[in-house]
């Protein structure tokens, strides 16, 4: 237990090594050898916090996943383990992402209409995380998504937002560069399904150039077999051979039966179209067989049909009908209509070849019927895909709406509490100059008295001396009144018209204490101010 917990550092370490290098850990599946449940995941959920730091640090890849991706995206318990989990802790980054593998997994279950609503609740949860990469990941998936479906016009319209989103966000990481690739390989892609190969071409080298940016040898056989496909379907057998032989050794390198089986498969067609029959046998067995190792059923199909193809032109019919029919019961289990209608258009041409009309005949219109169910499929796909993006977009322009709102509130909230710190300022300085003032008030009225007390003990003195009367003597003012020694003095500083300071200065004591005296005389004497005091004396 205790060794488990010890490793949540060094796989948060690890993931965030490689937040700049995405191909790293897309790449290098012997970083997770061994399986979740091999090593313990399952028991005490620390693939949870694996999964929760891959997250954050962007090192999760649906595109290409890991190994360890891979056994999560293929566990359906798993997966709504991290959706609940991340929805318990309001985590909308991890949730987007657990959402993405869901929709993942159900594509890969050919289940797409499920896949579509998982994609499209991780772009709802994207937008509320306000994750550009997210939000990029999740419009590329529902790309994918549509594509297979042959649902072009949807497709591109998500491929098309993933890549404007991608390029104007301000993250500049290699997995945004690898979103924009995706992107780029899917429109190729799409064009490639509508017969504009050109075209095609000219996105799929848009998108090699970003997968050369980040050196990513899976990207790189994908884009250099999109590129000879394109190359073959214009009649440039020559570039489209390049490029096929390019994909394949990605693939070596990789050490993909799956890749290997698709350039293996697609050599194997340029060498048919180039009327190099014999050396075209040599590139169909081995594909089948790495189909067959990788346990991809749509390339067995086309593997087989390819073989099929191979002896219907040696004029081997036993040999061609065997491996149709092998084509055919796969592909009617699966529901692949396009390997169906390839199917009897090959048996219609063997029938043909036998002179069998009948039969020829039959396999041509079962070819049409497939085709045509195919077309209805798609307008009727249309017509539910403009449901979904217009559902999306009202959910978009609610979100967008709701965040104008509330940055109309901030700025109103801002704008009020700046009028409220204005208003606090206008006051303290309106309050700090009146009480200058007001202390400059009572510093000049302080003078005038002490100027007054003087000029009143002048004229004092001036009336006894004309009057010739005796001074009250201070020890009998002070009997008198009760007053103490100290206070007795004081009063006599008062009638030379000293002020507080000169008092305090005189006797060495504080301001307050002589105000304190002041204070206590004033009460025995019964007088408000100096001058009522002064005039107390003079009574």
């Amino acid at each position: 237990m205790l060794r488990n917990y010890l490793l949540i550092p060094f796989v948060f370490l690890f993931s965030c090594q490689n937040r700049d290098n995405l191909n790293t850990e897309i790449l290098d599946s012997g970083n997770h050898s061994d399986s979740i449940y091999e090593t313990g995941y399952s028991q005490n959920e620390l693939w949870i916090d694996t999964l929760n730091s891959m997250a954050s640090c962007k090192s999760i890849c649906i595109y290409d996943p890991s190994r360890f991706i891979k056994d999560v995206i293929n566990d359906t318990v798993l997966l709504l383990r991290f959706k609940e989990i991340s929805e318990e802790n309001n985590n909308f980054v991890s949730l987007s992402y657990a959402l993405n593998m869901l929709g993942k997994n159900r594509l890969n279950n050919s289940d797409y209409l499920r896949a579509i609503q998982y994609h499209k609740e991780a772009y709802e949860t994207a937008l509320n995380a306000n994750d550009d990469y997210l939000e990029a990941l999740s419009l590329n998936m529902m790309g994918v998504v549509y594509r297979r479906k042959s649902a072009v016009k949807t497709a591109l319209e998500y491929y098309t937002r993933a890549l404007k989103t991608a390029e104007k966000s301000s993250l500049k990481k290699d997995y945004m560069l690898k979103s924009i690739a995706i992107s780029y390989e899917g429109i190729g892609g799409l064009h490639r399904m509508l017969g504009q190969y050109e075209k095609a071409i000219i996105y799929y080298k848009k998108s090699l150039e970003k997968e050369v940016e980040l050196e990513s040898l899976l990207g790189l056989s994908i884009d250099y077999h999109n590129i000879g496909k394109s190359f073959r379907l214009l009649g440039q057998y020559d570039s489209a051979l390049y490029y096929h032989k390019r994909a394949l050794e990605y693939n070596i390198q990789l050490d993909s039966d799956f890749g290997k089986s698709i350039c293996y498969n697609n050599l194997g067609v340029v060498a048919m179209k180039q009327k190099e029959i014999d050396k075209a046998i040599e590139y169909f067995i081995p594909a089948l067989e790495l189909a067959e190792s990788a346990g991809d059923s749509t390339y067995i199909v086309n593997s087989n049909l390819n073989l099929g193809w191979y002896y219907l032109e040696s004029r081997q019919s036993d040999s061609a009908r065997f491996y149709f029919s092998q084509a055919m019961k796969i592909a009617k289990r699966l529901g692949y209509k396009a390997a169906l209608v390839r199917g009897y258009d090959y048996l219609s041409h063997l029938e043909q070849n036998n002179d069998n009309a009948s039969n020829a005949l039959r396999y041509y219109k079962n070819a049409r019927i497939y085709s045509d169910s195919i077309v209805n499929e798609k307008n009727q796909q249309y017509l539910a895909d403009l449901t979904i993006l217009y559902d999306i977009e009202k959910k978009r322009s609610e979100i967008e709406s709701l965040n104008r709102e509330n940055e109309i509130k901030k700025q109103k909230l801002t704008a009020r509490n700046h009028l409220i710190v204005s208003l606090i300022l206008l006051v303290i300085v309106i309050i700090s100059i009146a009480y200058f003032f007001r202390q400059r008030g009572i510093q000049q009225l302080n003078q005038m008295e002490s100027e007054l007390q003087k000029y009143l003990l002048k004229v004092r003195d001036l009336d006894k001396l004309e009057k010739n009367e005796p001074e009250i003597t201070s020890d009998a003012f002070a009997k008198k009144y009760d007053l103490t020694d100290r206070e007795a003095e004081v009063l006599s500083f008062i009638s030379d018209g000293m002020s507080n300071a000169d008092i305090a200065e005189k006797i060495f004591v504080s301001t307050n204490t002589i105000k304190y005296h002041i204070k206590n005389i004033y009460i025995k004497l019964d007088v408000k101010n100096r001058v009522e005091a002064l005039n107390k004396i003079k009574q």
